[in-house]
């Protein structure tokens, strides 16, 4: 039920850029949901109690953090670059992304369901396709279409270059993508872990099957943006975020996302995908 849940909130609602904060000059921690539509008013809510358990669990001044959200890439980026953001939580194709011209630093990744890892899956509807080498001039929607460098150098590992091999059909909200599929107007539809594993909840699931499942990749960190902090503050951020989910305000930012706790980012963790990425770039799998 708690899935279905995450699954309603996360394809239903409306995506709206929201400001929490009415100062602009404070150091800022953004948290960007560009991977599907979130209920902007929820998302707003629980960013600020997320802060402001951190601030407490850390010891930090209640108030000296203000919080932005946004479920737009444009104004993710917009803020990225805007000096007064010192922490960020992006998807993982934005940290690839910008990883080394905001030397970006990751401390903290969500653990959800027990993983900290994701993988994707491409849906058809059954009895048409077979292989995902059947898909070749197909259509195919769902959000990370909207994404064609990480879909084709981190979930394709460089083997299919999206935009040369799909037609792309991009979508914020994958439940509309899983009824055309369903009808017939769309040939796939691509899917996180999350999103297959509360497709059970759909009365036409049944009608589908991956015919692509990729390699587990790990879920997007809290940043830090590193010529904007320093060891000792990144350190308290740190801190804030051990015990987080079981902390009764923190629980409503966990659950909105589908947390269950945050665990440390080590350096190995982006290793595989920085190397994907790098190589993809290089080919230039899903564009320059």
């Amino acid at each position: 039920m708690r899935m279905f849940s995450i699954f309603m909130l996360v394809l239903f609602s409306v995506p709206v850029f929201a400001d929490a904060n009415a100062d602009s000059k404070a150091p800022t921690l953004v948290v960007c949901y560009t991977a599907g539509s979130v209920n902007h008013r929820q998302a707003k809510r629980a960013t600020q109690s997320m802060l402001e358990v951190m601030e407490r669990l850390a010891k930090i001044d209640k108030g000296t953090y203000h919080s932005r959200f946004t479920a737009r890439t444009k104004e993710c980026v917009d803020l990225l670059n805007d000096k007064t953001t010192h922490f960020i939580s992006p998807t993982l194709g934005f940290f690839l992304q910008y990883r080394k011209s905001h030397h970006l630093i990751p401390i903290a990744l969500p653990s959800i369901k027990g993983k900290s890892t994701d993988r994707w899956y491409v849906m058809v509807k059954k009895g048409t396709y077979k292989k995902i080498d059947e898909l070749k001039g197909k259509v195919i929607g769902g959000p990370l279409t909207g994404d064609p460098k990480f879909l084709g150098r981190v979930v394709f590992q460089n083997k299919i270059d999206p935009g040369k091999f799909f037609v792309l059909k991009p979508s914020s909200r994958v439940l509309r993508a899983l009824r055309k599929l369903d009808k017939g107007r769309l040939d796939a539809v691509i899917l996180n872990r999350q999103q297959y594993n509360a497709l059970p909840s759909l009365p036409f699931s049944k009608d589908m099957t991956p015919v692509f499942t990729s390699e587990p990749m790990p879920v997007p960190s809290i940043l830090a943006i590193g010529a904007r902090t320093n060891k000792k503050e990144i350190s308290r951020f740190a801190k804030g975020l051990n015990g987080f989910c079981a902390d009764s305000k923190g629980k409503i930012f966990c659950d909105l996302f589908g947390i269950d706790a945050f665990v440390p980012a080590g350096d190995s963790v982006y290793r595989k995908v920085e190397k994907l990425w790098d190589t993809g770039a290089k080919k230039g799998i899903g564009g320059r």
